[in-house]
């Protein structure tokens, strides 16, 4: 036989436990893919439900809310806002 071609048994231990480590890194790679495309999705969710809860409220509505050691009033439609830029930047 060809020197080129042979490999010793060595050789081909370590190639099939390197093919198998790809494998792994690929499986992990694509779970890593699915639970992102999962977040998004959710993301995308709570940005619509905002929207929703945003516009049932109205101008009108504030809240009492705790920011920064104080308690502020803020309008319903300005803190719904701030959720959906925030979600925004990360998508």
């Amino acid at each position: 036989m060809n020197a080129a071609i042979e490999k010793s048994d060595e050789q081909i231990a370590k190639d099939k436990e390197a093919v198998a480590r790809m494998v792994g890194a690929k499986a992990a790679m694509e779970a890593a893919q699915r639970r992102i495309e999962l977040l998004e999705s959710r993301l995308r969710s709570v940005r619509d439900d905002c929207a929703y809860v945003a516009k049932a409220l109205g101008d009108g509505a504030h809240f009492r809310i705790y920011h920064m050691n104080d308690w502020r009033v803020r309008p319903a439609k300005e803190i719904f806002n701030d959720i959906d830029n925030t979600i925004k930047a990360v998508l």
